[in-house]
């Protein structure tokens, strides 16, 4: 057998093996990932706050006894609160 021969069957081979479900998920594009659509996996809990954001600054306002809002930012299933009072910013994880 010649060398070309051999790479043609190599190469063939390597063509027929079927791809892994992780090599799958890094060749598509990232908006067309089940992770990142509003379809989730059966069994799989559901990564959106189901409050809103407005919502989750007046429950840490609650919970530290006022303050100023700083920012409200989407982290897992709730919300990450920065606030000012008294001069110090606190950070507070509010589940939704």
């Amino acid at each position: 057998m010649t060398r070309t021969a051999v790479l043609l069957g190599l190469l063939l081979g390597l063509a027929l093996v079927p791809e892994s479900p992780a090599q799958e998920r890094l060749r598509r594009p990232l908006l067309e990932r089940p992770e990142q659509t509003e379809l989730m996996a059966p069994g799989r809990a559901e990564l959106r706050p189901q409050i809103s954001p407005g919502e989750a600054a007046r429950m840490a306002q609650d919970l530290n006894g006022g303050g100023r809002v700083l920012s409200v930012d989407p982290a897992g299933r709730g919300y990450r609160v920065k606030l000012l009072k008294d001069g110090n910013v606190r950070v507070l994880h509010i589940d939704g």
